[in-house]
């Protein structure tokens, strides 16, 4: 369960996020608690993330997932967003929770990974949808597009952009969350369509309460034309 430690952790994010203009109120702090509470007790059963960071969820997860609602809010918050490869829902359920206006899809081809996220939805009361399939598979039958699309540890930065090149809008972004070592990743890329990319750093005061968002930076991948 939910531990005093991490409570003070929780109230250290709720700050920053209000510092950076995104409020939480009661409600959600609720929700993201029993959020918290269903991964550490389903993912003593399934493999949700691995058991070593069962006992650092804020940290290396729900801190970095409230920083991808905080950019987007900075950017315009869009009516629909996809989280490509959500898991157990790092960052689609903390967009769900926090950026009320939007309408979120979240993606993953494991199936017990979706009986969970429906599970959340349930508890939370939350109202995003849930889709097990591949993205190629679901994009190519249903011709969605999203403004926004969201990704974590789902592939290679490449890979990433080649998968949601069908699925973006043009204008939209792809945003997903790397290490120092994504300049690597692109060295021997050559797009199939001209992208913009641009690297948008950690702000200081994250990286002072959480050393794990050290050295991390959020990758922001733009189509530039249709």
């Amino acid at each position: 369960m939910f531990h005093v430690k991490q409570n003070e952790e929780l109230e250290i994010l709720l700050d920053l996020l209000n510092k950076g203009g995104l409020s939480v109120d009661s409600h959600q702090k609720e929700q993201i608690i029993k959020y918290l509470n269903l991964v550490y007790d389903w993912g003593k059963k399934i493999n949700l993330v691995s058991r070593a960071d069962l006992n650092s969820l804020l940290g290396r997860h729900i801190f970095p997932s409230s920083l991808y609602a905080l950019l987007i809010k900075k950017e315009n918050v869009p009516e629909r967003i996809l989280d490509f490869g959500t898991g157990a829902g790092f960052p689609g359920v903390l967009l769900a929770i926090l950026l009320e206006e939007t309408k979120l899809t979240l993606l993953d081809s494991n199936r017990k990974k979706c009986l969970f996220l429906r599970q959340v939805r349930k508890n939370l009361s939350l109202s995003f949808s849930v889709v097990n399939e591949r993205l190629e598979r679901w994009a190519m039958r249903d011709k969605l597009r999203f403004p926004v699309i969201t990704a974590r540890a789902v592939a290679s930065l490449p890979e990433l952009i080649e998968y949601v090149r069908t699925v973006l809008s043009v204008p939209g972004y792809l945003l997903v969350v790397k290490g120092s070592d994504y300049l690597e990743e692109l060295k021997e890329y050559t797009p199939r369509a001209a992208v913009r990319i641009a690297k948008l750093d950690v702000p200081q005061e994250w990286v002072e309460f959480n050393p794990y968002l050290k050295n991390k930076h959020f990758i922001k991948v733009e189509f530039v034309n249709a």
